[in-house]
């Protein structure tokens, strides 16, 4: 399942770098640099891109690609990049086909679901709630979680054992994960069957494919208010029952904020709600993907049986190479220079993480799959926009796959090459289609 070292793999080779031109405009473009390698776009792991002499790139639409581990931990960093603006955000990825744009009367739940959210908000917005969603999931916090998490593993595992083939992506990464949050905010099984339905119009929120077309954004428009409706009332059926101190806690801290931005969340709830796209959805794939490599490689199977203490630094080098979100964007609002390259104000900044995690001129033989290694991955983001949620992501996954690991679990996954799902020429060809296989348990009767 894990893709073959190749000696003439074009990452092994490291390329000698040419200095970035003095104005961000003068970038090259990213598909003339896909055509110089005689491709129309890049295949799994980003080799073509980092095997260029190339640092940056100009996209369509004229956003500046930043692809190097380097590049991206400076700029990563810097206070001066923003969260795009909302507007020009719902412009860049949900007006449409540009020969066929969603009218402005048909987008108003798109628009309702991005006022909500946080990590594109203004950043007033941004100062004022990060902490607040971030601080419940600091490292000392993690046992709770993991505890939950356990749980919802097993309940998952006895769930599919001895079914028969299963998708590791659709049963049971997402059965984990909502598994793991029907217990976190008390749902009923009917409420989480009613969430999973929804998730499928809620796919042009993450996906390229899915909003690239009238279709996938109408139905996005329409059930994105149910999809917040739904957890809203869950959340604060929880807080009425006294079920959830922790979104007491959160809807406390919204309510002390003096003299909140104009564009502030609706409510603690709706904030939640809106970020949970990413508990449900991006977790489900973390965990297919990491299922891929962890159980599909015999070797390192064997070595995760042997030593189970491994499986935390097996998880982030899985998440490393096949991390589920791979590009995020900023913006400048004002005039910046980086390593004597002019980046206008108002510039549209995409930050691929993705790619950076791959940069054979920071990682040892970068595409891969050494649980060893000591380079520090960068699948979470970097600075202040690092992600809040990076430490929950890691106890669900390594609390996700321990089980599997078992002695008296067996875990077969389906041979072949996987089959990516494509995107853009950048990204989303890290999620994999599907991912086959079975679990049985040695003490299972059926």
């Amino acid at each position: 399942m894990l893709p073959a070292p190749e000696s003439n793999n074009p990452s092994s080779q490291k390329p000698t770098l040419c200095s970035l031109p003095a104005s961000s405009a003068d970038l090259p473009e990213l598909m003339d640099i896909l055509a110089e390698q005689g491709i129309e776009r890049l295949s799994v792991g980003e080799r073509e891109l980092l095997a260029t002499k190339y640092r940056m790139a100009r996209m369509d639409g004229g956003a500046i690609l930043v692809f190097r581990h380097d590049d991206l931990k400076k700029l990563g960093a810097d206070a001066r990049l923003i969260n795009v603006p909302t507007d020009i955000y719902l412009k860049m990825h949900f007006s449409g086909p540009s020969e066929n744009p969603l009218p402005a009367e048909e987008s108003e739940g798109i628009n309702f679901f991005q006022r909500n959210q946080v990590f594109t908000a203004s950043p007033p917005v941004h100062k004022v709630v990060k902490p607040i969603v971030a601080k419940p999931f600091m490292p000392h916090a993690m046992p709770g979680y993991a505890s939950m998490a356990s749980n919802a593993a097993r309940e998952t595992i006895d769930r599919f054992a001895g079914t028969g083939e299963i998708d590791f992506i659709e049963d049971y990464g997402h059965g984990f994960a909502f598994s793991f949050w029907r217990q976190f905010f008390d749902m009923t099984t009917e409420e989480i069957e009613e969430l999973r339905g929804l998730m499928v119009g809620m796919a042009a929120n993450g996906s390229h494919l899915a909003r690239s077309t009238r279709e996938g954004l109408a139905l996005y428009n329409r059930v994105a208010p149910e999809y917040i409706d739904l957890l809203v009332k869950v959340m604060r059926r929880a807080r009425a029952n006294g079920k959830n101190t922790w979104l007491d806690w959160r809807a406390e801290q919204f309510a002390a904020v003096q003299a909140p931005p104009a564009d502030i969340p609706d409510s603690s709830e709706h904030s939640l709600a809106v970020d949970m796209i990413d508990g449900f959805h991006a977790l489900g794939i973390a965990l297919g993907n990491c299922a891929c490599i962890l159980l599909g490689h015999r070797d390192t199977h064997a070595t995760l049986r042997r030593d189970p203490s491994l499986i935390g630094k097996a998880v982030t080098e899985a998440l490393r190479l096949y991390a589920p979100v791979r590009l995020i964007s900023r913006y400048t609002v004002e005039d910046i220079h980086f390593d004597g390259m002019h980046i206008p104000a108002n510039s549209t900044i995409s930050l691929y993480w993705g790619a950076g995690n791959r940069d054979p001129l920071f990682f040892e033989r970068a595409d891969e799959f050494d649980m060893m290694r000591n380079e520090p991955a960068i699948t979470f983001g970097g600075g202040v926009q690092i992600c809040p949620g990076r430490n929950l992501a890691k106890t669900l996954a390594i609390a996700a796959i321990a089980p599997l690991l078992a002695p008296d679990v067996e875990v077969h996954l389906a041979g072949g090459e996987v089959e990516w799902i494509a995107g853009t020429p950048v990204t989303g060809e890290m999620v994999p289609k599907r991912v086959g296989g079975s679990i049985e348990k040695k003490s299972d009767p059926r």
